[in-house]
């Protein structure tokens, strides 16, 4: 019998939803994540009895670093030189962040 709502052409049968069929690729995908049982961890030092992860020191190296340096350049009238000022600071900051990272907290 068919319903007066359904669609011309199709009957008024029920469909399996799309969550309902099975998806065999899922397990496939997901056992990588085996391997990522877990890590060492993370390096910790003690700042006035206080303990700090090591990259939120090597961050704060990295801008004051940035900051110093950049105070210089403008002293030295060197930094209306630079073309892209912020993209040079950016990779300034990197460089003496994870350089500070290398060579302090790398055990």
């Amino acid at each position: 019998m068919k319903s007066r709502y359904s669609l011309p052409g199709r009957d008024a049968s029920p469909r399996r939803p799309y969550h309902a069929k099975a998806n065999y690729g899922m397990p496939l995908l997901l056992s990588p994540l085996a391997l990522l049982t877990g890590c060492h961890a993370a390096p910790q030092i003690n700042v006035l009895g206080s303990f700090f992860p090591a990259w939120m020191l090597s961050i704060g190296i990295g801008s004051i670093g940035t900051l110093l340096l950049r105070r210089l350049s403008v002293r030295a009238k060197f930094e209306s030189h630079l073309s892209l000022r912020p993209l040079v600071y950016f990779c300034l900051w990197v460089l003496l962040t994870l350089g500070s990272w290398l060579v302090f907290f790398r055990v």
